[in-house]
């Protein structure tokens, strides 16, 4: 029942943003009104109010709450029909008890009146204002008659002004924000409606040059005559485009050249001019193959100067057969600054096809009739001459067919502005006129992501929209692939074209054709062309359709435009609402940035104030506009120093201010920032950064400081420098260590190998087997231990040794290292393969030291492989240039890798495979020490592959 009342007083919003605008713009109409109430409380406090009138100001305040919780609980139509009637009769009230019709309660009722005309039904707004007039004639002749005495005030001048500028401010807020917000709509509407003005103009000028390109089509169909032919091909170039400059060229391919046929205006002065192929427009037009449009021919690079200063803008056309450029048609404006639009260039270019047709049938009718003097070929001259004038003629009679469809669909889509049937229209008219098997028509979805059926011929189409037909935008149908692409798509034979879909409803479909619908850039969607004969489209068929097509995107969006437009003046009764919501968001919104922006400036100064940096901003005199708390001054409080200078805080260190002020004066003079250090104590240390700060004409207005105090750090540095000497003393003593171990261990190293090999040598018959073995195995380890200690010092030189960057080929170490590896053991059948040019940047002898390790570890562990693969060359891993060395060798199980490059680490039996498992150690220094790093993949019986970068 309350709804149903609700409904009778006010109408339903249609949109729930209208509803939460007028809840928005009620709850600021009520604030607005209690802060009326507080002003009139405050107006009339020294005059004194008695008991019944502020008895009436806390129940209309009580009541404006209790309306502003019901707003904020959802009940935004049941709020606005109880505000504007409860308003009314609250007002009217008021007059009666505060003074009559001469009180400032009666002629606040405008107030009300507006809110009634702007929310609740027009005849309620007149209802209300009618009772506002008769409650006041009511109390006017009740008082004449003496049974009403209304209660006299004596208010001041200042009160009563007071009184009225509350009602001014209230009616005069809401009638100009209504005014002016339906001012914008009617300014949007008006630019509209001027944007489809436009586009009609621009679709009319194209149907027209249409309607003129199929009349002038028809008149030379039937002309056989070359000459009178290309006489009237010119006199209809002319007419298309508006001019009276003109000529026809024809190509001889045995003098390699053009041959002027036909002439009108300025080139009517050389009437039998001859053009070498290569030579002026004529030569650029047979070059390209298409058209070209030059706008200033006087001033062009290329251009004859035979014809140089008789006019300026021209553009000429390939007339093509089977491919082939036979002639050129060329038109001119000699008129300055007036140059051929595009819509006249691509009338040409048609025309020129269908004039290339009519001049080859007619060149072909000529030289048949001409042949029919040879008895001979007789026959032969003219059944070839008949086939080729029935297929020009078929070519000339679908040419013409499809530009009167064209348009048709011009003259369809200015009559029609509902897309929905535009487009139904349309493909039912194609599909009529060219007895087509299906034609429908896709449109892009919202989303962006399918087109969608909208249109199509034939049952199988009407059963498609209804189970709502549509494609993926993308390489999975012909019309998907059509829109992803925005090309034409032709399927000569769809059981041949990998994108045909299959579809159970079009069982004989042979040949489709696929279009895209663009206007103004925009792609609309696309039309689908089917036939059951196989090889049904050419490529002229493209071109022709592309244009019904492009035509029919233009009627398709300015449907839409219009039907928007509808939509936009039906509308229009509700454009006051939403301009008031619009402002009462854009209300809402200052008073959230004004806050954000008051949040965000107490969050900065706290951040400021509680930052352990000293953070300060100065003026050009040095003084202080801004200082946090934080200060190595004892008693420091920012007030004390806020608006004195540097030289008044800091009068007993006089070094210091003139420091400071040396610093600030280049920063203001410069507009650079700097940093510096300088000392405040014995032991104190700080770090100084100065930033400019510029105002809106980039003049430094102040500069900020940051202090931090760095004593601590600079203590730190002290000791880290002294600690770095006692290392660098410690690694020269272990360096001094180290060398000396191994002299003195070479010693009796050297001694232990030559006296065993003496015994051998020299008492080999005396001695007994097992001891020319233990002497053997002595010689073994001796040498073991001697390699040792060179791989040792070889190791900790690799740290101390100065790095130099020189360019290294990779390639030639490589081949180097193997074919010395190679000399040791020739009979070994090995296949090695070096890429070339592997150049570097680095050491070259610590390089060589890595690749020796690297490739004599894969000579080694393919000693058992036959034949023995080894390959360096270089990948990419991660988009980094890498560097590998694989082999075919024993390999090594992976759970072991991180033990590869650790010293004295071996994955072999040192009895199978020797060596001190120092030499990846090596590797990995070397590349370290050149910012790379190393890695190995691998599998037991499987070979290796190492891996490092630079």
């Amino acid at each position: 029942m309350l709804d149903r009342i609700v409904d009778w007083l006010l109408p339903q919003p249609n949109l729930p943003e209208e509803q939460a605008a007028n809840r928005t713009w009620l709850q600021i109409f009520i604030l607005c009104a209690l802060g009326a109430i507080a002003g009139y409380l405050i107006l009339h406090f020294r005059s004194g109010l008695d008991i019944q009138r502020v008895t009436f100001l806390v129940i209309l305040a009580v009541f404006l709450l209790g309306m502003l919780a019901l707003l904020q609980r959802g009940y935004v139509r049941l709020g606005i029909a109880v505000l504007s009637l409860a308003n009314l009769a609250a007002l009217l009230t008021a007059a009666y008890i505060f003074g009559g019709v001469k009180s400032d309660s009666y002629f606040s009722v405008v107030a009300a009146l507006v809110i009634i005309a702007m929310f609740l039904r027009r005849w309620m707004a007149f209802l209300c204002t009618l009772l506002a007039i008769a409650f006041g004639g009511l109390l006017v002749w009740g008082e004449m008659q003496g049974w009403y005495v209304p209660v006299q005030e004596t208010s001041s001048a200042l009160m009563t002004w007071g009184n009225a500028s509350l009602v001014f401010i209230i009616v005069t807020v809401l009638i100009s924000a209504a005014s002016r917000t339906a001012r914008r709509a009617f300014e949007r509407n008006q630019q509209e409606i001027e944007d489809r003005r436009k586009a009609e103009a621009a679709l009319q000028e194209q149907t027209r040059y249409l309607i003129a390109l199929h009349e002038t089509a028809l008149a030379i169909i039937n002309r056989l005559e070359v000459g009178p032919l290309l006489q009237s091909i010119l006199q209809s170039a002319l007419e298309l485009t508006n001019t009276e400059h003109g000529y026809v060229d024809m190509y001889l391919p045995e003098r390699h050249g053009f041959m002027k046929q036909a002439s009108r205006g300025i080139f009517s002065r050389w009437p039998t001019q001859f053009l070498p192929e290569d030579q002026g427009i004529t030569g650029e037009v047979f070059r390209r193959g298409a058209s070209v449009v030059i706008e200033d021919y006087p001033s062009w690079p290329n251009r004859v100067d035979l014809y140089a200063g008789h006019f300026h803008a021209i553009a000429a056309a390939p007339m093509k057969v089977r491919g082939e450029v036979i002639g050129i048609i060329g038109l001119a404006y000699t008129e300055p600054g007036r140059t051929f639009t595009p819509n006249q260039v691509k009338s040409l270019e048609q025309f020129a096809e269908l004039a290339a047709l009519a001049a080859d049938n007619a060149r072909l009718y000529e030289s048949a009739r001409q042949e029919l003097a040879e008895r001979e070929r007789v026959q032969q001259a003219l059944s070839e001459a008949h086939r080729q004038l029935q297929t020009n003629a078929r070519t000339l009679e679908r040419r013409s067919q499809l530009l009167q469809v064209a348009a048709e669909v011009s003259r369809a889509a200015s009559a029609i502005l509902d897309p929905a049937t535009l487009s139904q229209q349309v493909v039912e008219l194609v599909q009529s006129r060219f007895g087509l098997y299906y034609v429908g028509l896709f449109l892009v979805d919202e989303r962006g992501e399918d087109v969608i059926l909208r249109a199509a011929t034939g049952e199988a189409g009407r059963e498609m929209m209804k189970a709502g037909h549509k494609f993926p935008i993308g390489n999975s149908s012909m019309v998907g692939w059509c829109v992803a692409n925005r090309r034409a798509r032709i399927a000569l034979d769809v059981g041949e074209d990998a994108v045909r879909f299959s579809n159970p409803l079009l069982p004989h479909t042979r040949s489709e054709l696929a279009l895209p619908l663009i206007s103004r850039g925009q792609i609309l969607g696309a039309l689908t062309i089917q036939s059951t004969q196989e090889s049904a489209f050419s490529d002229e068929d493209i071109e022709t359709f592309q244009t019904m097509s492009d035509q029919l995107a233009n009627a398709i969006q300015n449907a839409r435009l219009y039907e928007q437009l509808e939509q936009e003046l039906e509308e229009r009764k509700r454009a006051e609402m939403q301009v008031r919501q619009l402002n009462a968001e854009l209300e809402d919104r200052v008073e959230r940035r004004t806050l954000a922006l008051k949040a965000s400036e107490e969050r900065f100064r706290a951040l400021a104030d509680n930052n352990p940096l000293r953070i300060r901003r100065y003026d050009r005199e040095g003084r202080y506009l801004y200082a946090n708390a934080v200060s190595d001054l004892p008693n420091f409080e920012p007030g004390q120093i806020i608006g004195k200078t540097i030289r008044e805080v800091l009068a007993d260190k006089p070094e210091l201010v003139e420091f400071a002020e040396r610093c600030l004066a280049q920063v203001f003079e410069t507009g650079q920032p700097m940093q510096t250090e300088y000392q405040f104590g014995e032991d104190s240390y700080a770090l100084w950064y100065l930033a400019p700060e510029f105002g809106p004409d980039g003049q430094v207005i102040s500069v900020v400081t940051t202090t931090l105090d760095i004593s601590e750090r600079r203590r730190m540095e002290d000791e880290l420098r002294a600690r770095t000497l006692e290392l660098q003393a410690s690694n020269r003593e272990l360096e001094s260590f180290s060398y000396s171990v191994s002299h003195d261990l070479r010693a009796p190293l050297r001694a232990l190998d030559g006296f065993s090999r003496i015994l051998l040598e020299d008492f080999q018959d005396a001695l007994p087997e097992n001891a020319r073995h233990y002497l053997t195995r002595i010689r073994e380890a001796t040498q073991q231990m001697s390699q040792l200690i060179d791989d040792m010092l070889r190791l900790s030189r690799i740290s101390r040794t100065e790095l130099r960057r020189d360019p290294v080929n990779l390639s030639e170490l490589a081949r180097q290292i193997l074919e010395s590896l190679q000399t040791q053991e020739p009979e070994r059948n090995a296949r090695i393969m070096i890429q070339e040019d592997l150049s570097v940047q680095g050491d070259a002898g610590l390089l060589r030291l890595a690749l020796e390790n690297l490739l004599g570890n894969a000579w080694k562990f393919t000693a058992k492989s036959n034949p023995t693969e080894i390959e360096v060359g270089k990948t990419f891993v991660d988009g980094k240039e890498t560097f590998f060395i694989r082999d075919n060798g024993v390999g090594f199980d992976m759970a072991y890798a991180d033990k590869l490059f650790g010293v004295f680490q071996r994955l072999h039996n040192p009895s199978e495979f020797p060596g001190t498992g120092v030499g990846l150690a090596i590797v990995q220094r070397v590349i370290h020490r050149h910012g790379g790093r190393i890695w190995a993949q691998s599998a037991p019986g499987q070979g290796a592959t190492f891996y490092f970068t630079l």
